[in-house]
């Protein structure tokens, strides 16, 4: 999903990966 973008810096890093 592309929530892991929407959310912040600290998911962000989540996403990122």
């Amino acid at each position: 999903f592309a929530i892991f973008f929407r959310e912040p810096p600290r998911i962000q890093t989540k996403g990122k990966k």
